[in-house]
């Protein structure tokens, strides 16, 4: 495991003020106290026990846990009453992996100290991450009741409610944090959110008509309600939502995009409007004309995707989309520069790879086939179509030495694949390999 290395100037400080503490405590000089203007000597006996859980947290900062574990331990088993030192070696414990123990100390250092809320946080804290959720639960409403103004508490406790599968009970918190706080989008999007998961996808509209309602300034919140209602099929009420959007701003071009009327506007190319809504338009498009070809509608894509292009210049989606553009109205050459530039950026999706490698196979750029599957398959090492062009690509150079190993592996990643063509041809390819070789 990696230790965390700490600079020369936090190693001092850290040593330092380590050494300060136990300058103050040393047992070597006589510890004092000034009381009513006299001086009054510390009993060695508590100096002693100050200075052996100081050394215990020197311990624990320094991530030495099982040595610190062990001196606090030993510390509290003459020192059961120390609040401080339970919650020390709980911390400890669930650094070791030690939940159970971790728990148990916490919660002893809450009986001891029970006003003391870090302590019901920490063991809300473990409870969480062991997954007992409905236990956090109770910790944070016993702590909501106790201290009624805090309103994190109630934040927290609507999340966990959720969490723990109580949308109901998340939903009365929220109300609650709402007669503190007064309505705000926080808590209408905590609220949306509940209902969505509870698949009450009317309520969570009423939810953001509220929302856009209480900031009628707000266009987003508009759009967000707009776009709820198409995500969920309702599509009288989202063009209602974009009519009214365009009432206010006739010149709106979320909204102009999302009624049809962006070829008028010149929307694709405002780099204001986000690529994101822009995508969501056009790609049923696109799907459309690949499902029923069309030239005008080809042309039209071509476009918007060279709209796109320029107010979005950095974003790899761009050229993704508009290779796929290209690639589709059969524009290979068009498209393999998209594809290119979009491979300059990572974590490109393997479509993109696919296609690339495609184009290059089919203008018999063998060489270029070569080394853009080299690359494929070291970015998608689980993508057998890649091995497929590199061997046909090899044995058309008649390197048959190269194509053999690459197909028999492709050949063991398709071995259970239901890609009945996609078998056929890895084996077609390795016969003539092996064959040739």
């Amino acid at each position: 495991m990696t230790r965390l290395r700490l600079t020369s100037f936090t190693r001092r400080a850290l040593q330092g003020g380590i050494l300060a503490i136990l300058f103050l405590v040393s047992t070597r000089i006589p510890a004092q106290n000034t009381l009513e203007g006299k001086l009054v000597q510390v009993p060695e006996k508590e100096v002693n026990r100050q200075s052996a859980f100081v050394d215990a947290e020197r311990e624990r900062i320094l991530g030495r846990f099982a040595s610190a574990e062990k001196l606090l331990q030993a510390f509290l088993l003459d020192n059961p009453q120390h609040g401080a030192a339970w919650h020390s070696l709980s911390k400890v414990q669930a650094a070791q992996q030690n939940n159970g123990g971790a728990l148990e100390s916490i919660r002893k250092a809450g009986k001891l100290e029970p006003e003391n809320t870090w302590y019901a946080l920490y063991e809300a804290e473990l409870l969480e991450q062991n997954g007992q959720t409905g236990e956090a639960v109770a910790v944070y409403e016993s702590l909501s009741k106790k201290y009624p103004d805090n309103t994190d508490y109630l934040r927290r406790l609507a999340y966990l409610h959720t969490l723990a599968g109580q949308p109901k009970e998340a939903l009365k918190t929220l109300d609650k944090l709402e007669k503190r706080t007064g309505y705000n989008p926080e808590i209408a999007e905590k609220r949306f959110y509940v209902y969505v998961g509870m698949n009450e996808h009317a309520k969570a509209a009423a939810e953001l008509e509220r929302l856009s309602g209480a900031y009628p300034n707000r266009m987003e919140y508009r759009y967000r309600l707009a776009e709820f209602y198409r995500e969920t099929g309702n599509e009288k009420n989202a063009r209602r939502v974009y009519d009214d959007i365009l009432r206010i701003n006739p010149a709106d071009p979320v909204a102009l995009l999302a009624v049809g009327k962006s070829q008028y506007a010149g929307v694709y190319a405002n780099p204001d409007v986000p690529l994101d809504t822009k995508l969501k338009e056009l790609i049923p498009q696109l799907e459309k004309y690949r499902l029923k070809p069309d030239e005008a509608l080809a042309e039209q894509l071509r476009q918007a995707a060279s709209a796109v292009e320029s107010a979005h210049p950095d974003d790899p989606r761009t050229w993704s989309f508009s290779g796929d553009v290209h690639y589709l109205t059969d524009q290979p050459v068009a498209a393999l520069e998209k594809y290119r530039r979009c491979l300059t950026y990572p974590n490109v999706p393997y479509s993109v790879w696919n296609n690339t490698l495609q184009i290059l196979y089919d203008q018999k750029a063998d060489e270029g086939v070569l080394k853009m599957a080299n690359l494929a398959m070291e970015a998608w090492p689980n993508q057998p179509e890649s091995y497929l062009l590199f061997g046909l690509s090899a044995i058309r150079l008649g390197r048959n030495a190269e194509a053999v190993p690459v197909l028999q592996q492709a050949r063991l990643m398709t071995a259970r694949s239901s890609d009945v063509q996609l078998r056929e041809q890895i084996q077609q390819a390795l016969d003539t390999a092996q064959k040739k070789n």
